[in-house]
């Protein structure tokens, strides 16, 4: 289906820095102990190649089929308004 326009700014105008969760507040602490210092972003901040310690906030707007469950490829959208596709690997 299709995501009406209106909707999709009310999830957009939800998204921020709260909805980080474990990862808000600059750091996060593994179970093993591990501290890792992060820096909430958008979207249009982040730079080509690899963005260490960056951490987004985004709601998945769609979804791409395909015949291998692994790698999951969907399309995000962040604060920023900028929608982006997203492979996730486990």
């Amino acid at each position: 289906g299709k995501l009406k326009t209106k909707r999709l700014q009310s999830m957009v105008n939800s998204l921020g820095e709260a909805e980080l969760g474990p990862y808000s507040g600059g750091s996060y602490t593994s179970a093993a102990g591990k501290t890792v210092d992060l820096d909430y972003t958008t979207l249009d901040k982040l730079t080509p190649e690899i963005n260490a310690g960056k951490v987004v906030v985004g709601r998945m707007v769609g979804s791409v089929q395909m015949d291998d469950p692994l790698p999951y490829t969907c399309a995000i959208v962040d604060k920023s308004d900028l929608c982006l596709p997203v492979t996730v690997y486990n």
